[in-house]
């Protein structure tokens, strides 16, 4: 647990940045929109055009932002892991707009279980239930096995890692980031009309999807590290 909780504060330390601009932008978005009338105008024809095309909109908005934004940052900073930028971003737009399926299918869950308020009680219950939940079972292990293979290098077939290794070094460091970048995130999504809630995801999901790549990197190497340490004790 404290080999989990170093690597994961240690990517916190490496992509500080990139933390502090998704909580800034999560502030900004909520306080814009309440604040400032023109702001919920100028979003209220993505909020339809949300609710009319469902689960397409969910895939098309999650897609654009966690692809093409992220390539742009990896073209800047030739940071993408062991693949190219493009191989990146187009296997990043794919997943990440089928997780975006996945999240309009939860959130619509949640609505029918805590109601579609916004108020500060129902967003709190809905945040805990996505952190300690729903991120907890699936989003998290599911985006740790996939970052870990696309930025991080990781074959599953050639490289078999127990699962005490990957739940230290893969999934608990993922875990991690995804409570320290996700629940102020989170809380932001949920103080939105629920037709606004996966634009909004889809927003913040571009950094996330930066972040996501980094930690990837960091799984690869520590899966790397575990393989190699047990052919050696195997051989000796």
């Amino acid at each position: 647990m404290a080999t989990a909780c170093r690597a994961g504060f240690q990517s916190v330390r490496e992509r500080w940045r990139a933390v502090v601009t998704l909580w800034s932008a999560a502030a900004l978005v909520v306080v814009l929109y309440y604040l400032l009338p023109g702001v919920s105008a100028l979003l209220e024809p993505v909020g339809r055009w949300q609710r009319a095309n469902g689960w397409l909109a969910s895939l098309s908005i999650c897609a654009v932002f966690c692809g093409l934004i992220p390539y742009a940052v990896y073209r800047i900073r030739r940071e993408s892991g062991k693949r190219s930028p493009l191989v990146v971003a187009m296997a990043q737009s794919v997943w990440c707009g089928l997780c975006g399926v996945l999240c309009g299918w939860f959130f619509s869950v949640q609505g029918r279980w805590f109601g579609c308020g916004h108020d500060l009680a129902t967003v709190l219950r809905k945040m805990v239930v996505d952190q300690f939940g729903w991120s907890v079972l699936v989003i998290v292990p599911a985006n740790a096995v996939f970052y870990a293979v696309l930025s991080g290098g990781w074959r599953m077939k050639d490289e078999r890692v127990p699962l005490r290794v990957f739940l230290s070094r893969v999934y608990l460091p993922n875990l991690l980031m995804n409570w320290i970048v996700g629940i102020p995130s989170n809380c932001a999504v949920y103080a939105f009309p629920m037709d606004l809630q996966i634009p909004v995801l889809g927003l913040m999901s571009s950094a996330w999807a930066v972040i996501c790549t980094g930690l990837g990197a960091h799984s690869g190497r520590a899966i790397r590290a575990s393989s190699s340490q047990s052919v050696s004790e195997r051989r000796s």
